[in-house]
């Protein structure tokens, strides 16, 4: 998709927003879109376009900032499961340090809940896909 699409497409999903109920839980199918375009600007500088932890600026970072599923489970909520939607947001949200990670995962208040559900979506959809790139059975 070319970036005038996807400009086009994260407007849609913009405008659906707003006729959405107030507390509505799931992000519309447009979510990852929007993700993506979020994550590429504000995350894959460090975590790389795939989530491999290969993007320019993670060169100067040690380990490499590889999403979630290949490395440390992270809890940020505390219950005892890493790695749950819940702690994607909460890191997304908060910054990596507040929870023992690394200062340079700045926090993002200035995003709204659906920017971060649609990041979240984005990133479980990096994490199928490499899931999927692996070999053997699924």
């Amino acid at each position: 998709m070319n970036r005038a699409a996807r400009r086009t497409a994260a407007l849609a999903f913009g405008l659906t927003l707003l006729a959405l109920p107030a507390g509505a839980e799931s992000p519309p199918a447009e979510a990852p879109l929007l993700g993506e375009e979020l994550f590429l600007s504000r995350c894959a500088g460090c975590h790389g376009e795939t989530g491999d932890g290969k993007g320019p600026l993670a060169r100067a970072l040690s380990p490499r900032p590889h999403l979630t599923w290949k490395g440390k489970a992270w809890d940020p909520d505390g219950n005892g499961i890493g790695n749950e939607d819940a702690d994607l947001r909460l890191m997304i949200r908060n910054g990596a340090e507040l929870y023992g990670g690394s200062s340079v995962m700045l926090p993002n208040p200035d995003l709204s809940d659906a920017q971060i559900e649609s990041l979240v979506a984005h990133i479980r959809e990096l994490e199928r896909r490499y899931r999927e790139s692996l070999p053997g059975p699924r």
